[in-house]
């Protein structure tokens, strides 16, 4: 079908029909733009919308799409085959979009799935926050820091050495004046993961503890 010759057969029809392009537009709820470009032959209507347009311009199927109002020797099944060429079409566009919609929400299902396995991951294998109490005594004294051994009194962390930095936020709270051989009770909170020779930073509390 030439679209030319669709536009002008669409246009001629609209005004036997004493339409304006924004009334036929809103009879098919579609802009009147659209219309405009049917008429000058720059665009095609859609198919699911043909059968409403041969409505509202008042002739049959068959005469819009022969762009004739003389088809009228054309059998009468005619308009029946073309209406079911339209449904046949509806159905396939139908079925198009549920598929792809299947396919999309399969793949958003696949991508949740990850997300959570890996949130999971992260939640059962990252170090978790914790407090804990050290007791430990000062080995060496510095400008910067103390380095302290854990007692055996500190459940899964004896013998293992850690740096207090004066620098941080603790030393203004609990300024200590430690020396070598003093024994200290640390609040400590952070990771779980805790290895031998890091810097403790974040401390709660520390108390000086007598022998």
């Amino acid at each position: 079908m030439d679209t030319l010759e669709f536009g002008k057969y669409v246009r001629k029809r609209r005004k036997a029909m004493n339409m304006t392009q924004a009334e036929l537009a809103a009879k098919l709820n579609i802009s009147d733009k659209a219309v405009s470009k049917w008429e000058m032959g720059k665009s095609f209507p859609d198919i699911t919308i043909l059968e409403q347009l041969a409505e509202e311009l008042g002739i049959t199927l068959s005469q819009l799409i022969m762009c004739d109002e003389e088809v009228k020797g054309l059998p009468c099944d005619n308009d029946a085959l073309v209406k079911s060429a339209i449904e046949l079409s509806k159905r396939e566009m139908e079925y198009k979009k549920s598929r792809m919609f299947r396919r999309l929400a399969a793949s958003l299902g696949g991508i949740l799935v990850a997300m959570l396995i890996l949130v999971g991951a992260y939640l059962k294998f990252a170090p978790r926050t914790i407090t804990i109490n050290l007791d430990v005594k000062i080995v060496e004294v510095t400008e910067d820091y103390y380095k302290v051994r854990t007692s055996p009194n500190t459940k899964d962390k004896t013998g293992m050495d850690f740096y207090l930095s004066l620098s941080d936020d603790w030393y203004k709270a609990f300024p200590i004046e430690g020396e070598v051989g003093d024994r200290y009770f640390i609040t400590y909170q952070g990771k779980e993961n805790m290895k031998d020779g890091m810097y403790l930073h974040n401390i709660l509390s520390v108390k000086k503890m007598e022998e």
